[in-house]
This record gives C-alpha cells, structure tokens and sequence, in this order.
C-alpha cells in the first residue's frame, strides 16, 4: 500500500463519497476507485461496498480505518519531530509569553537582546500561562514569560508584579459588586484562584458565577465600558442632542495617569446606582486605559492590594543551546527583579 492509500480509507470513511473525496484530494474518480481495487487485490479482501448513498465499509474495511488513524498520527509525529530537530540545529529561540506580557513588556524587555543578537530567529507563542508552563515541560519551548506562580519543577525569574483591580466604567462602592454583572474571561486557573480568594476574603462567600465570558480580555474591557451603571447620566456623559447620541471619552491614558476614585467619592454618588457591568483582574503599570475605564485596586480586608508574580522560567537541563543560555544571563542580569 502507499501512504496516500491510508489517506483515501480515512477520507473515504469520513466522507463516504468517492466524489467528495476525489474532489478534497484533487483527484479524479476512476483514480480513487482504481486505487480501491488494487488495494482490495493486495489485501484479498474486500473494503467498501457501494450503496444509493455512497460506499459502506465492511469489516475488513473498518478496520482499516483504525489502523489509518494510527499511521496518519505517526505519520505527524515524525514530521514534527524532524521538524523539531531542525529547528534545533538553527540560532533560533522558541519563547512562551502571556498575552498581557506580550502586549505591555516583552518587546522593550527584549529589545536590547534582540540588537545584540542579530542572527538569532525569535518566535513568540502567546497563550494562556499554564498552557505554557505544560508547552515548557514538553521540551516545546526555550523560556517562558508567564503569569502566575507556575513554577513547580522549573527553574523560575521573579519578573514583574502586577496588581489586582475592580474596573468599571463608573466609580462604585466594593460592597456593591455582588449586585452587578460579573464579566468573565480567559485566564489562567491560579488568577481565577486568586480572585475568587479575595472575594472571599472581603464577602465571606464563594464569588458568584459571572454573567458573561467574553473570552480575550479586550473584549471585557470593551464590554463593560458600553456597560450603564447610573441613572443621573447628565454627570457622566455629554448627550448630543441633535443625534440622542451619548459620547463617551476613548482617549488612551496610561495607567499611572488614571484617575483612581476615593471611597467618600463613591458613596456620594451611589444614591443613583442601578447595577452594571465590572470585572476583577491583574494590569502591569504601563495598562493603556484606552476605554477610560474606572480602576479600583483590590484591598483585602485587612487594606492590602491583591497583587500577582510574573515569572520567567526554563527547564532544568544540563544540554541547553548556548544562545538560550545567552538569554537566560541576559534577563538574569536586566529583567529580573532584585
């Protein structure tokens, strides 16, 4: 049999036209068929019957296909490990970086690496901290950025703390949260833990399910700042009269020039709140508030902020390539927090 014949019986099984799948493998029909009967030669047996609807595997058929599965696995698993190989052998640097880490810090915090390093290939995966805390331990990344303590049998960099905030589109009283919509989304497990703990911690009960999951957290933000939390609107917005418009201010300011509203502020004007829209998470101090939302630190009862570690980690191993060497020195001496 040929390699290309396991494709047609795990295609054909799926899809159980001989028209189809000519069409998927840009053959034509008397191809897909002439290499069906040559397969049934070879293997005396047979592997399809044809029906009104298509083809019908038998026995001998389907079994086949389970053996198909297993070759067309093998089969990616020895072109990603050549793949692996190669790229081993190559300057090149595969590094695992948290979406916010991304976004805020990892270029500026690598930008001097990357000068002094103009041969090496840098390839960044960003997802979810304890997808590439795994990826990490799988030997399918150099390093890691991550947030959250994701540090068991790794070697590990305090990098970066970031602090915990209630973000709102307008000021609200922390003993008002359990009346508004929760919005959700993407994180890792241990932030989730975290939050949840500090809810706890300052209502005495577990946090409430949330209303929405919006998944990225971009879409949060933009979210809750189309949200309406007051009814007095004439204090917070301007209406155009002419198009019953309500503007809104989206100038980007960063996070050390938002305004942060007192307790005493927000009690003056809660007598006029209906509930709305909130989220609870953990922003670096360079957070661009391009929505010109409402941040509230997170204090524990006892008044201390929430706040999350950010961690650079690698493996532990003795035959590590000289140039991920050359970025663990490097962020050891310029990124890591003494």
């Amino acid at each position: 049999m040929k390699d290309s014949d396991w494709k047609i019986i795990n295609a054909l099984y799926e899809t159980p036209s001989i028209t189809k799948v000519a069409a998927m493998m840009y053959k034509s029909q008397s191809a897909i068929t002439k290499r069906i009967q040559i397969m049934e030669e070879e293997l005396d047996c047979r592997i399809v019957e044809r029906t009104p609807l298509g083809v019908s595997f038998t026995r001998e058929g389907e079994f086949l296909y389970n053996e198909s599965l297993k070759y067309l696995q093998f089969e990616n698993e020895v072109a990603e490990g050549l793949r692996y190989i190669k790229e081993q052998t190559k300057k090149n640097i595969i590094i695992g970086s948290a979406y916010t880490y991304t976004k805020y810090t990892l270029y500026d915090a690598l930008d001097d690496f990357i000068k002094a390093h103009p041969d090496v290939s840098i390839r960044i995966v960003n997802k979810q901290s304890n997808l590439l805390y795994n990826m990490l331990l799988e030997g399918k990344l150099d390093v890691a950025f991550i947030r959250s303590d994701y540090i068991e049998n790794v070697y590990h960099e305090l990098i970066d703390h970031t602090t915990g905030y209630i973000v709102s589109r307008e000021p609200v009283n922390v003993s008002d949260l359990p009346k508004m919509e929760r919005i959700a989304y993407q994180t890792n497990s241990k932030t989730i833990q975290k939050i949840s703990d500090w809810w706890s911690d300052r209502f005495g009960t577990e946090i409430p399910d949330a209303a929405e999951d919006v998944g990225y957290i971009e879409f949060a933000f933009r979210n809750v700042a189309t949200s309406h939390n007051y009814q007095d609107y004439s204090k917070h917005h301007t209406v155009d009269q002419t198009n019953n418009e309500t503007k809104f201010n989206t100038d980007s300011q960063r996070l050390s020039d938002t305004k942060f509203y007192t307790d005493n502020y927000r009690s003056n004007i809660n007598n006029n709140f209906i509930g709305g829209k909130y989220l609870l998470c953990f922003l670096p101090d360079n957070f661009v508030n391009e929505y010109n939302l409402c941040l509230q630190p997170m204090l524990r009862s006892d008044g201390t902020p929430v706040s999350r570690n950010s961690w650079f980690i690698y493996r532990k191993e003795k035959n590590r390539r000289r140039v991920v060497d050359d970025l663990i020195k490097y962020v050891d001496k310029n990124v890591k927090i003494r």
